[in-house]
């Protein structure tokens, strides 16, 4: 029988480099214990007072939308990555340089599993002209695969650019860069842009002492920085008069910021080595270092893909005989795809989605949102007794080497949230062990736990011509599917894990180790979220009937009119505009419209409904809208359609089928409401959770918030007016 037990909260884990904010107000870690964590704020001025939250309070946060955790960003490595860039993550880039670093990632990262599998490899020239055929291989197919459409092989024949490899001083000097930034990818950014005069200061002699100078830095005493240039002035002087008695050249000084760079360019590697010792290094370098055990929750996740074929699973669960022949027909010819995701460590299913069309990178990047991201709302749409609350930034992700996986698009998505990516070569599901066990699982188990009429439920009938209208119902497979893995898989006993439940193993590692949050709305948004380009007007850009408006975007639309926009289809109460190598959050023009969580399938089913009731109708005033959108919230209409339970996935395409079809005349009435909530007092999922406060450890000193834009901080919306002309 399935364990049943009260739904916990997820223990979140940060590392000391972490930026976490709560309601704006900006921490970094301090410590951590069986009752919360402690942080400490960061004001403008230095540190500020510590804080304590404990474990269930940071969760609730999450769920209400109000933790920001921002993984590393205060640590040395993703600050040089952000430095060289000039953007935090790769989705900010212009789509043809995330090709570009993409491609220079996958040589480093390819080159870098062959200095752990081969100890006689080398960064000399020799061992690296022998490996860069190898590696450009492997590229050169992914390379190929990524000019595909939508994650799909091209076809055969059809021409595709393969780049030329670097060579061997160019990769050396991608490694450099990409272990500098933490090997984050978007440290690869080249640095064109910057183009200028960069004549030398100094000539070669005089950098060839300053370098090795600089390699002072690499001592156990572990020097500053200013220290290390202060002996090599020293130094530089007795070398200087010692050339001037000899009657040579004399050598320049070099500047402190160009002495810096000197040691940044050093190996992080032998840097951490000379300062540390070589065990501190191969533990803080663990890419280059021997293979982890997997111990942690959503250490290593794994994901498949496989063809299920409904007439199996109908046979099995005793419902076959009952169809009529033109169902059985259909069911013959039916076949769905499953996209699975498996937690390594907990042996927990964190994904789990079913399609009717073929895999694509859209179906993979779906199933890697959904293991990201609280399914507690799925297990509830699917009637699961079970809560399925598992959800945290993923580490490394392992998959085959099928089209979806490997898509540009999928690559990106992965690489702007840090996550590793592993593609064990083809024929070898050893790699991949457990997702493929669960496979197996999945088409001979979890049958058994339902009943044929259940089943039967799956294959639904038109009320006319039931031969041409009888149809697989993938909305009911998906909540069939999702009860076995809440209810049934996670709550019984695994022999992987020594007889203990999937669920259960979940709880207790989760205790002692912690998942990363997570991420923040703004980034779901520039990673996950729909993207459409649209005219910035003196109203603002206009998203699904909706004008969102800021100052910032106003001075935007001076230099660029047209504009990328990202919108989170969970949460229509901001959207991203893309600015340059950043994005601008912007919340809606019209007092009184807060569509704080607020999802796109609430929204587009209120606008069909006001466009029935009030079709002749001009504009709509606000408190019609209101009541509306809390009658379809209240009665959970729209709460299926946003579990994605078997719905397709919503693209580009839908998004402007919605604004042709439902928001093409739609228009609101100012009723002269300030910011009021549009969903005010209508129950949500996460509104039963407490309001949390800090506990503070010191008196508490408040400063400006780190994480808000000053500009707008002063601005009020009774100050801001624009009129113009081709709009009025």
């Amino acid at each position: 029988m399935p364990e049943s037990h009260p739904s916990e909260a997820t223990r979140f884990r940060f590392s000391m480099d972490d930026y976490i904010a709560v309601d704006g107000k900006a921490y970094r870690p301090v410590s951590v214990d069986r009752r919360g964590h402690i942080l400490r704020g960061l004001e403008p001025d230095g540190d500020g007072p510590l804080a304590e939250f404990r474990h269930e309070d940071l969760y609730a946060l999450h769920v209400d939308g109000r933790l920001t955790v921002r993984p590393g960003w205060l640590g040395a490595g993703a600050f040089q990555a952000r430095r060289r860039s000039d953007a935090e993550n790769l989705a900010d880039l212009p789509e043809t340089e995330q090709h570009t670093i993409l491609w220079r990632a996958e040589w480093c990262d390819r080159f870098l599993q062959m200095e752990k599998d081969l100890p006689s490899m080398t960064r000399s020239d020799r061992a690296m002209t022998l490996a860069i055929p190898q590696i450009h291989a492997a590229v050169a197919t992914l390379e190929a695969a990524w000019q595909g459409q939508g994650g799909r092989r091209a076809r055969a024949g059809s021409k595709v650019a393969v780049s030329h490899p670097p060579s061997p001083a160019t990769l050396r000097r991608w490694l450099r860069l990409y272990q500098a930034a933490g090997y984050n990818a978007v440290g690869l950014r080249e640095n064109w842009r910057r183009c200028g005069n960069r004549l030398p200061r100094a000539d070669g002699d005089s950098h060839a002492f300053a370098l090795a100078g600089a390699r002072a830095f690499l001592d156990s005493r572990q020097p500053t920085r200013r220290m290390v240039y202060d002996s090599y002035l020293a130094e530089l002087e007795d070398e200087n008069r010692r050339r001037e008695e000899a009657g040579g050249p004399l050598l320049a000084k070099v500047s402190p910021r160009t002495f810096n760079r000197h040691i940044s360019n050093l190996d992080p590697f032998q840097v951490q080595c000379g300062r540390e010792g070589v065990d501190a290094a191969r533990r803080k370098h663990r890419i280059t270092a021997a293979g982890l055990q997997v111990i942690r929750p959503l250490q290593r996740v794994e994901i498949d893909e496989c063809n299920l074929s409904l007439q199996v699973l109908l046979t099995a669960a005793g419902a076959w005989a009952r169809l009529t022949a033109e169902q059985k027909r259909l069911v013959e010819r039916t076949r769905a795809w499953v996209t699975l995701a498996i937690d390594a460590a907990t042996r927990c299913i964190v994904a789990l989605r079913v399609f009717a069309d073929p895999p694509s990178s859209a179906s993979a990047i779906a199933a890697i949102e959904m293991a990201i991201f609280d399914k507690t709302h799925l297990g509830q749409v699917a009637s699961a007794q079970s809560p399925w609350n598992m959800c945290g930034l993923i580490e490394e992700v392992v998959t085959d080497s099928g089209s979806a996986f490997i898509a540009r698009e999928t690559k990106t998505v992965l690489t702007s949230l840090g996550i590793r990516s592993m593609n064990p070569p083809a024929k070898m599901p050893e790699m991949r062990a457990r997702v493929e066990r669960v496979f197996g699982t999945l088409q001979g188990h979890f049958v058994k736990y339902f009943s044929g009429q259940t089943f039967e439920n799956v294959v639904i009938r038109g009320d006319y011509d039931a031969q041409g209208n009888a149809s697989i119902d993938m909305g009911e497979l998906n909540r069939t599917l999702v009860r076995w893995v809440v209810d049934a898989y996670h709550c019984s006993a695994h022999e992987g894990l020594a007889g203990e439940t999937p669920a259960s193993a979940w709880r207790r590692l989760t205790a002692k180790y912690g998942v990363t949050p997570p991420p923040d709305a703004r980034t779901r948004r520039s990673v996950f979220g729909l993207s459409c380009t649209r005219h910035i007007q003196g109203k603002g850009v206009r998203v699904l009937g909706i004008h969102y408006q800021s100052p910032e975007l106003q001075r935007l639309r001076r230099s660029t009119p047209e504009v990328e926009v990202r919108v989170d289809r969970f949460d229509l109460g901001e959207i991203s505009v893309k600015a340059g190598d950043g994005w601008l959050t912007v919340k809606p023009a019209v007092p009184g419209l807060n569509l704080h969580r607020v999802t796109w399938w609430e929204w587009t089913a209120t606008a069909a409904d006001l466009r029935r009731r009030h079709a002749d109708a001009a504009s709509l005033g606000i408190p019609v809208v209101r009541e509306a959108l809390s009658t379809i919230r209240r009665e959970g209409l729209a709460a299926a359609e946003r579990a994605e339970l078997g719905s397709p996935i919503i693209g580009e395409e839908a998004l402007e089928r919605a604004e042709k079809d439902l928001f093409l005349s739609f228009a609101f009435q100012d009723d002269g409401t300030r910011g009021a909530d549009l969903l005010e007092g209508v129950p949500q999922v996460a509104d039963q959770q407490q309001a949390v406060h800090p506990t503070p450890l010191a008196p508490a000193r408040h400063g400006p918030d780190p994480a808000d834009d000053p500009n707008w901080k002063h601005f009020q919306r009774d100050q801001f007016e624009i009129h113009d002309e081709d709009e009025e």
